[in-house]
């Protein structure tokens, strides 16, 4: 019979292939725990000929969930996380506002990489995301790197990296990495992760 992926893992001494998880509400929307480096996508796109607003705001409220969901899930448990989310459970009600749904302990990622399509910006259009979330990534206070398409509206030509830091007072811990048309003159792009306060690398 045709080998499973942990077979075929077996047979050729490779560790087992990363689990892939996919957003219920948007299949498109994933996560990638490699290691110790939390790998996010979602749908995020900035475009004249977009959908419509009300579908703009409901899509970046799945985005927002779901990244929220993937920096609360991979945590290492506490005691004390364990005794907050009874008392939530207990006192929780439509009346109890959160600033951030992501809990305070130890992280089990030291690293975050978010894929999406539109650049990092506080646009009226791209705020409902990003102001959330910024939110959520500055409370982590680990390194983060936001990977996006090149859509014309940066200082790129289109066929070089175009390197930034979107919320330097926000989140200083957060850079942003425009990618050129189809690779450009890099090609493949491959990110590396190091241990450093500035752990990306291009190749």
């Amino acid at each position: 019979g045709v080998p499973t992926d942990t077979e075929e893992a077996e047979d050729t001494d490779q560790p087992p292939l990363p689990v892939v998880e996919r957003h219920l509400a948007r299949d498109e929307n994933f996560a990638i725990l490699l290691e110790d480096i939390l790998i996010i996508g979602i749908h995020l796109v900035d475009h004249s000929d977009g959908p419509y607003p009300r579908e703009w705001s409901l899509r970046h409220q799945d985005d927002v969930q779901w990244v929220e969901e993937q920096l609360s899930r991979h945590r290492k448990e506490t005691n004390s996380d364990k005794n907050d989310q009874r008392d939530d459970d207990h006192h929780n009600d439509d009346t109890t506002e959160r600033n951030s749904r992501v809990p305070m302990s130890e992280p089990a990622y030291r690293a975050v990489v978010l894929l999406g399509h539109a650049p990092a910006t506080d646009s009226a259009k791209m705020g409902n995301f990003f102001g959330p979330i910024k939110h959520d990534l500055a409370m982590q206070d680990i390194p983060v790197l936001y990977l996006h398409a090149h859509v014309g509206i940066s200082d790129g030509d289109g066929e070089s990296l175009v390197e930034y830091m979107p919320y330097p007072n926000e989140v200083p811990k957060m850079r942003a990495a425009e990618i050129p048309v189809g690779g450009g003159e890099m090609g493949i792009l491959k990110v590396r992760v190091g241990t450093t306060d500035e752990p990306f690398e291009f190749e």
